[in-house]
């Protein structure tokens, strides 16, 4: 191969990890590792990115499952309805 040849090669591959890095770092901020959504809420001053969760399935999972939570995440539920329940 000539090195004209591999110095695009070698240009391409960097190219394809920047663009890799960079869609992580967007989607990160937009959408979490198990598909929900990621809105920005601010309690107090404080923003916290809270994953937005609306289905049913998701909402009864909440936060479940997680070995751990990053500082400043948190989780929202939309319920459409709104039910009290009484644990006792």
């Amino acid at each position: 191969m000539q090195n004209k040849t591999k110095i695009k090669i070698f240009v391409g591959i960097i190219g394809a990890i920047i663009v890799a890095i960079l869609a992580n770092y967007i989607l990160s901020e937009v959408i979490a590792l198990n598909g929900n959504k990621i809105d920005r809420v601010y309690i107090r001053d404080v923003l916290v990115k809270a994953e937005v969760v609306s289905t049913e399935t998701r909402i009864e999972k909440g936060l479940g499952g997680r070995a751990n939570l990053p500082d400043g995440r948190g989780c929202c539920l939309q319920c459409r309805k709104m039910i009290c329940r009484i644990f006792g």
